[in-house]
């Protein structure tokens, strides 16, 4: 991801959800979402980024995230060869059998 720009970005106040894509050369799109927050460092003012989250910003965050999954699977149905969404984190909801 470093190099490129994030090819979506959806953001409510501080925090924010980007989605980038790695296309490959048989044109394979891989999707993966990465989320941040902003903040003001107390000691030099400075805005920093953090992906650490209070509860209420994680909902925002949660939000934010299926906007983000909406939009892929529209990028997905609009002529994508093939996609796959990653995350950075394991899926919370996943069985665990």
């Amino acid at each position: 991801m470093a190099g490129n720009p994030p090819v979506k970005k959806f953001k409510i106040r501080k925090v924010e959800v980007c989605v980038w894509a790695n296309e490959k050369d048989d044109g394979f799109v891989n999707y993966s979402i990465t989320t941040q927050k902003s903040y003001r460092d107390k000691d030099d003012g400075e805005y920093r980024n953090t992906d650490f989250m209070f509860p209420e910003e994680a909902a925002v965050a949660a939000t934010l995230i299926g906007q983000a999954l909406g939009w892929i699977s529209e990028q997905r149905s609009s002529g994508t060869k093939r996609s796959v969404v990653t995350t950075e984190e394991k899926d919370p909801f996943e069985r665990t059998t």
